[in-house]
């Protein structure tokens, strides 16, 4: 029976085949405003907006306006919505005249980073990587230059360096997790990756030392986070949360996150208890690799933002931090099969819809087109909904493991005291 340790090694041909693979993509994409358009992405007449959004609000600082309001600066006229981290980019000695550069070293940032983590191992595995970094979502984001490729490109990071957690690597790890909270609040939950350090003693080092720094920077960004708070997501296509599925009830935004946390957390648990997520005893135990520290920067990503609100699916982006455990694990633990393939669906159902509307754009009636978008939200969200109770059920195997060894390591300690 074939296991996840007799996984074949990495190739770094098989990377660079990816990484030309997806140039290729990115070149026809951008160069053919059909497929575009029946990708449902538009690019109002300028590409790159969300970097032009960021500089604009960094220009708007030094010209001693006020970000939080509607900027005249922005192409949109947007206010900012992230921390004011990012109006420092100013004292870096860009603006919006550097859009091309710097929404350019976004994308590149992205997508070295994201080869260098999934490091395909053969054909088929590269064209399945292949298909996700190509999802209509990650076009979207490539479309805008959007900073979450920032926070993808920093947590990949600390994801690769974890792959031999020595002191430096684990410093630097930190400072990653602790960088992107700076810029996006969301990717504080990433901190619990620090719960896969082995032994003991470094664990509880490492635990505290996440703990204290990830608290001092989330107590810097609070007043902006609290000032800015939540802008508005449309409940339609394109949309990532687990509102989208109570869209049609009259629950508050309040009762709908209590009842998202409440539902996501007994399906995981039931999960568990059956044993269907469980993973093989030496890998929660002794091992550590860099492709298991992806797995739950991309996991608790995903279940924090799925539960807080709604956002744009380019959020599912964080998909391909699952993909090369959930394939070295597939062969071993059939919830991983399962898995693999709602993470495709999770980044192709909504790009799907907009292919078939737009193929058959005049043949859908007016009094037919609402009643098939909310069928297809329903039926795309139970999907979403599974593969995230699924995620979060893993989390808690780590969690529990964490603790286990906790508990054993302190047990061997007073025996042998």
């Amino acid at each position: 029976m074939r296991t996840s340790e007799t996984a074949p090694p990495p190739s770094r041909r098989w990377s660079w085949i990816l990484f030309a693979a997806v140039l290729v993509g990115l070149m026809t994409f951008v160069l053919s405003p059909k497929i575009q358009e029946k990708f449902g992405v538009a690019d109002y007449g300028l590409w790159f907006l969300d970097s032009y959004a960021v500089l604009a609000a960094s220009d708007t600082a030094a010209a001693g306006g006020n970000p939080d309001l509607p900027m005249r600066m922005d192409h949109m006229h947007r206010s900012h919505h992230y921390s004011d981290w990012w109006l420092g980019l100013r004292y870096l000695g860009v603006s919006r005249a550097d859009n091309f550069l710097v929404g350019g070293s976004w994308v590149a940032a992205f997508l070295i980073t994201a080869c260098l983590f999934l490091r395909p191992a053969s054909a088929r595995q590269t064209l399945w990587y292949l298909s996700l970094m190509l999802s209509p979502p990650i076009l979207m984001a490539f479309t805008r230059a959007n900073n979450d490729f920032v926070v993808f490109a920093l947590l990949a990071s600390a994801a690769i360096a974890l792959g031999r957690p020595t002191v430096p690597r684990l410093i630097f790890a930190l400072a990653a997790v602790a960088l992107a909270t700076g810029l996006k609040y969301y990717p504080v939950v990433a901190g619990v990756v620090f719960l896969l350090v082995r032994p003991k003693r470094r664990l509880t080092a490492m635990g505290l030392a996440a703990t204290v720094v990830l608290g001092l920077v989330l107590a810097d960004v609070a007043p902006s986070m609290i000032r800015r708070g939540y802008f508005y997501m449309p409940k339609t296509i394109g949309t990532f949360g687990a509102g989208m599925i109570f869209q049609y009830s009259k629950l508050n935004a309040r009762e709908i996150l209590l009842s998202s946390t409440v539902l996501i957390g007994v399906f995981a648990l039931g999960l568990v208890k059956t044993g269907w997520l469980q993973i093989p005893t030496q890998e929660k135990r002794d091992r550590w690799q860099d492709e298991q520290a992806g797995f739950v920067f991309g996991a608790v990503v995903l279940v924090a933002c799925f539960l807080a609100g709604l956002s744009f699916n380019y959020r599912c982006m964080f998909g391909l931090l699952l993909a090369p455990w959930l394939w070295r694990q597939a062969p071993v633990i059939p919830a991983a099969r399962l898995a693999l393939w709602l993470t495709a669906a999770m980044l192709w159902c909504d790009g799907l819809y907009y292919i078939t509307v737009n193929s058959l754009a005049g043949s859908i009636s007016a009094e037919w087109d609402r009643p098939i978008t909310h069928s297809w939200i329903l039926v795309t969200q139970v999907l979403v909904w599974i593969l995230m109770s699924m995620l979060a059920g893993w989390l808690l195997e780590f969690i529990f493991s964490a603790w286990e060894t906790w508990r054993t390591d302190t047990k061997i300690r007073v025996q042998t005291a």
